[in-house]
């Protein structure tokens, strides 16, 4: 199975091409193979200095390098094609999907049902009743369950970096699926479908974030006189634990969507 590869240092490496393989230069450590074809991304934070070969050789093999803040935002990032990475192109049928005069709207209501769903599935894993998710908001509820072991700022850090570091993986998936996720038409339609896919597939992982953050920072503050703080490192470390889980939420609600979008332009078809 493919592995991210995450750069992230402190200080400035350079990463070479070294035949089929990326040779990472370190100035205190002993060089780094990491064989293209093992490789389904690269992850930059920091100072990486890259060599023009290598950069094309990732985007022909459709390894995807993404250039990433320690706050988990998207800087910057270097894909190949989509036809490099799928065995059928999705991004035609997307295209008259949205050439739809209601197509914006049905895709909206793809994403709502969803999301609806999501939050079904979270409330019933927090033994939640139907009354209790009307009243309260599920997330803040679940928040609320951490406060005690971690600083609530620091909270909102972690969470943002899982989001980015989701999205890297979404990305990539959906372009495995045939989807460019830059298509013209969605960025006319002003749809982020990467956005909308991690936040659907960060609500199934929700649960599992707040006991990996609960086992990793167990003592309350008030016991410690000190606030937790997650590190980068430690958010890496969540999204490829459940990195599986990740790509299993993402294929249920990648062929919910497929089959929104193929029986819509079916339903056209036949008018």
């Amino acid at each position: 199975m493919k592995k991210m590869l995450y750069l992230n240092v402190s200080e400035i490496i350079q990463v070479r091409l070294d035949g089929p393989a990326l040779r990472i230069n370190h100035q205190h450590q002993a060089d780094r193979l990491f064989p293209l074809g093992q490789l389904a991304g690269v992850v930059v934070i920091g100072m990486v200095s890259w060599e023009t070969q290598a950069i094309i050789a990732c985007a022909e093999q459709g390894v995807s390098i993404h250039f990433i803040s320690h706050r988990g935002v998207l800087r910057a990032q270097v894909c190949g094609t989509v036809s490099h990475y799928a065995r059928y192109d999705m991004n035609e049928p997307l295209s008259r999907f949205f050439e739809l005069p209601d197509g914006t709207n049905r895709y909206h209501d793809w994403f709502e049902a969803g999301y609806h769903q999501a939050r079904m599935h979270l409330a019933k894993t927090m033994y939640l009743s139907r009354q209790q998710i009307t009243r309260l908001d599920i997330m803040q509820r679940l928040h609320s369950k951490l406060l005690y072991c971690i600083d609530e700022a620091a909270y909102n850090l972690f969470q943002q970096r899982v989001r980015g570091f989701l999205s890297i993986k979404l990305a990539d998936l959906l372009r495995q699926k045939g989807i460019d996720p830059k298509l013209p038409i969605l960025t006319q339609a002003d749809i982020d479908i990467v956005r909308d896919f991690t936040q659907l597939c960060y609500y199934e992982l929700a649960y599992n974030l707040r006991f990996f953050l609960q086992y990793r920072f167990h003592q309350p503050i008030k016991e410690t006189g000190r606030e937790m703080q997650p590190a980068l490192t430690d958010a890496i470390e969540f999204t490829e634990k459940y990195n599986r889980r990740l790509q299993r939420f993402f294929s249920e609600n990648y062929k919910r969507f497929c089959l929104h979008i193929l029986m819509t332009l079916h339903e056209y078809a036949g008018k």
